[in-house]
């Protein structure tokens, strides 16, 4: 089924420095938009506020909740803030935090992973949540269905992984329940991607893989890959014969071309599977927009570009460009996840 909505987690522009609300430096206020990319409407502050420890968590979505890890593992309670920055009952948890989509529930805190607390790769896939760590490979799962368990850790890996190391965030891949990740170093002879499913454990997929970005999306057994050093900027390979494929974009009239992506050569941020062989890039800059009075305001645009994947052949897929949407985030000072929800 085709997905529209995109939640955006950013952290607000006063409360970076920590001196507006007499925040200890490094601790952050994260906020939560909704961007409805059918509609083409954002809705600002979609659930509360919420402190954070660090600008740099991982963002998971379970059934309606959303689940953020990262940080010291120590709690700090903010109720001696002052009340017209944060709601009376509004807590810290460092280290693990869950918040519900349907605004009925406070934040609470969750158990947070055993080895990887500070700052975990973590992905969910059906209804459990996985961290492989980042700079040590240490896989952990969390049933958050399951009442008020704790990690456990993934024990039955392959002696090869034993102090590998994990390249950016691992790439859930529902429609054969597997997760697929970037692995280096340890006993590894080369880089080389691994899958591990609840029910298969762990399989080797291709070795000597070096063509590895930070933003990526798996749709019907291709990897796609985001880089300016690609002509068209997305790239595919095909998991089941290994090999790369040639993309290519359709013509649109719905404002963007394959043609104007390789001319502008932005960077993308997020590159995000949305259902029904849809994929959505999206990417933050800086920018600044007018009062009215006339004066100057720095903001955050985004933009999101909305496109069908169509397997021609073998060797060819064809990109078709569904539709965009640019919109601003007043008072941000950065934009620090994408999820699809």
């Amino acid at each position: 089924m085709e997905q529209n909505l995109v939640l955006v987690m950013s952290t607000s522009l006063d409360s970076e420095d920590g001196s507006t609300y007499g925040i200890p430096h490094r601790i952050y206020c994260a906020e939560f938009h909704l961007v409805d990319l059918k509609t083409k409407e954002i809705h600002l502050k979609y659930v509360p506020s919420l402190p954070q420890c660090v600008a740099t968590s991982s963002l998971v979505a379970v059934d309606k909740f959303l689940y953020i890890f990262g940080g010291p593992s120590s709690s700090y309670d903010t109720s001696h803030f002052d009340p017209q920055y944060f709601d009376s009952h509004l807590k810290l948890f460092m280290g693990a935090s869950r918040l519900s989509l349907d605004l009925d529930l406070d934040p609470s805190q969750v158990p947070k992973p055993v080895l990887n607390c500070s700052f975990p790769f973590c992905i969910s896939l059906a209804t459990k949540i996985y961290s492989f760590g980042s700079v040590v490979f240490i896989p952990e799962v969390f049933d958050p269905m399951n009442g008020p368990q704790n990690w456990e850790a993934i024990v039955d890996y392959p002696s090869d992984l034993k102090d590998c190391q994990v390249s950016d965030y691992p790439i859930p891949d529902p429609s054969n329940t597997r997760i697929l990740m970037h692995l280096t170093g340890g006993k590894l002879p080369s880089p080389s991607i691994y899958s591990y499913s609840p029910t298969r454990g762990w399989e080797p997929i291709i070795r000597d893989f070096r063509g590895w970005t930070r933003v990526a999306a798996v749709v019907d057994n291709v990897i796609f890959f985001h880089s300016l050093e690609y002509s068209g900027v997305v790239r595919g390979f095909d998991i089941q014969s290994g090999h790369w494929l040639r993309v290519r974009w359709a013509a649109s009239k719905s404002g963007f071309t394959g043609s104007n992506m390789n001319k502008s050569r932005m960077e993308f941020d997020a590159l995000l599977p949305m259902g029904d062989r849809m994929l959505c890039l999206a990417v933050w800059t800086f920018t600044s927009v007018s009062d009215d009075l006339g004066r100057s305001r720095p903001t955050i645009r985004m933009t999101f570009l909305k496109y069908s994947v169509k397997r021609i052949n073998s060797t060819l897929l064809t990109l078709h460009p569904d539709s965009s949407f640019s919109c601003d985030l007043p008072a941000t000072s950065k934009v620090l996840n994408f999820l699809p929800v």
